[in-house]
């Protein structure tokens, strides 16, 4: 269904997602089944875009190896565990997000109409030289921000 969609928008984008469908076991895949449940922290594991408030159950059947990640066709970043037994009640999820190890970039519809996900596709452009697509732009500010605040450990 997804390679049916992009192929609507730019064939450019097929073989890159056709390859990170058909790959067993994608570093994607593995960073998230390994951070599932991170201490307070678990990501959001959802088969459809209804789940209320973001709850943690996809996340704990992962962590136990009851479920898979590939079960779960959306996730979320990182988000706060601890909010009592009655989750219909929990925070929105705006409300509870973390940074953790890492931050997803996701694909979404918040404007009608194909142009935004078209828009959001080409940020990922040019494929050969990721690092000079926008997303790649990004990246890389990102790192030099994030290395800039590093400090030496004292001896």
């Amino acid at each position: 269904m997804l390679l049916k969609y992009v192929e609507k928008f730019d064939r450019r984008f097929i073989p890159i997602f056709s390859r990170a469908l058909q790959r067993n076991g994608t570093a994607l895949g593995k960073m998230l089944h390994d951070n599932a449940i991170v201490g307070d922290t678990y990501h959001c594991f959802a088969a459809d875009p209804y789940l209320i408030r973001k709850n943690d159950y996809g996340a704990r059947q992962i962590a136990t190896g009851s479920r898979s990640v590939i079960d779960f066709p959306l996730f979320s970043n990182p988000l706060a565990i601890g909010e009592g037994d009655d989750r219909a009640v929990w925070s929105l999820p705006q409300d509870r997000l973390r940074f953790g190890s890492h931050q997803i970039y996701t694909f979404e519809f918040d404007r009608s109409g194909e142009a935004f996900f078209r828009e959001q596709l080409e940020w990922c452009l040019p494929v050969k030289d990721w690092q000079k697509s926008p997303m790649g732009q990004l990246y890389k500010r990102l790192n030099v921000d994030r290395r800039a605040k590093r400090t030496p450990l004292a001896g």
